[in-house]
């Protein structure tokens, strides 16, 4: 099992919308459990009036039905979820519109459970789990610090995408195995809410986007297939010749032959199909052959970020690293692939950590400030 217990995502703003809403489904829940204690029968009466079900439906209800909860664990793994993921949504969405965002989300996923269960339900979760809906959009690749028990027990930091993917998938494969006593059909509605929403106001450009969200990261992982595809293209293709090189017999090694391609391509100055050329080498034989030589390998690098072929220039800086750790060059290098990692490959982990490398060396005071303008864009400290 995981306990979410924070994300990495820095706010900008205090969540005083989420701060409001779990004092009100405490104080809720106080009141409703001080009721019961003294007077049984009205507790009954007004949980009646404040449920959500569909064979005694009250309008009111789709968002009473929010705040009220059947017990203190019911409520408590609400409320941490709540506490969680609500706050960097209310960042991205200002407290008015996450007040908006939150009681249309209460009030869909009650619907859903009224139309299609024959149950009466309570509980936030509905909320909640469109809370992490637009989570997974709007920050997949922020990770969630969990505590987790299952054998071992320990904690754990982990993507917010697989942690609310996992979630998804259990509401949908729970109810196979019977009554659950959860209101499962409320979790999945809100969850199409949430992914809905927070898709629909990107692509509208209602809310500015992010180089991390999943618009961005679906745009870059079409394009890294492009580029695999274009590689995988160019290696099965006729054999490159041209005057720089000798014909090669049926003895040549097919790495130095690989290599060979590359060289060939720069020679010429044909940087696209140097760039082709050595995503085939590394694709068919891997980094450790992709070894140049040291001033022709940085100087494929540098040539193929000037012509925004970022993927392949990263592979060329990361090989040129592993070969020369110690080089001049090593934290200019480091900024570089920090640069690309967060402007190119929506990887905030490895741009921070090549930021930071990159700052231990000696840079120029306009790389100092890039360095810093990239960590700010990361919402991390310099």
């Amino acid at each position: 099992m995981l306990i979410p217990l924070g994300t990495d995502r820095p706010q900008q703003r205090t969540p005083v919308v989420t701060y409001t809403i779990l004092t009100l489904n405490i104080l809720a829940f106080i009141a409703m459990a001080t009721l019961e204690r003294s007077s049984p029968s009205a507790h009954r009466e007004l949980l009646a009036n404040l449920w959500i079900w569909g064979a005694d439906f009250h309008p009111h209800a789709l968002i009473t039905s929010a705040f009220i909860h059947a017990g203190w664990l019911h409520l408590l793994a609400n409320m941490l979820f709540l506490w969680v993921f609500a706050p960097n949504i209310e960042d991205r969405l200002s407290h008015l519109g996450f007040t908006a965002f939150y009681l249309a989300a209460a009030a869909f996923s009650a619907a859903a459970h009224a139309l299609f269960s024959n149950n009466p339900a309570v509980g936030a979760s509905g909320a909640i789990a469109a809370v992490t809906g637009a989570y997974l959009v709007l920050f997949p690749r922020t990770h969630v610090r969990c505590f987790f028990f299952f054998f071992l027990i320990g904690f754990i930091s982990i993507p917010a995408l697989w942690l609310v993917a996992i979630n998804i998938a259990w509401d949908f494969l729970a109810p196979a195995a019977g009554n659950t006593g959860v209101a499962h059909l409320a979790h999945i509605a809100g969850y199409a809410f949430g992914i809905t929403t927070a898709l629909s106001l990107l692509a509208l450009g209602i809310l500015p986007r992010e180089p991390y969200d999943l618009f961005s990261a679906l745009r870059q992982a079409r394009r890294r297939a492009e580029i695999r595809r274009a590689a995988q293209a160019a290696y099965e293709g006729p054999v490159y010749r041209n005057h720089h090189t000798t014909e090669p017999d049926e003895q040549t090694d097919p790495v130095a032959l690989a290599r060979m391609r590359v060289t060939d391509a720069m020679n010429d100055g044909d940087w696209p199909a140097a760039a082709r050329s050595y995503h085939a080498l590394v694709s068919e034989f891997g980094l450790e052959a992709a070894l140049l030589s040291h001033d022709r390998l940085y100087n494929l690098a540098n040539r193929l970020f000037e012509i925004a072929d970022h993927d392949t220039a990263a592979l060329a800086y990361q090989r040129f690293l592993a070969a020369w750790p110690d080089d001049p060059e090593a934290h200019r290098i480091s900024l570089m692939l920090g640069l690309i990692a967060a402007r190119s490959q929506n990887d905030p982990i490895a741009a921070e950590r090549h930021i930071r490398r990159a700052l231990e060396g000696n840079l120029s005071t306009d790389e100092t400030a890039l360095a810093r303008e990239l960590l700010e864009e990361l919402g991390v400290r310099p």
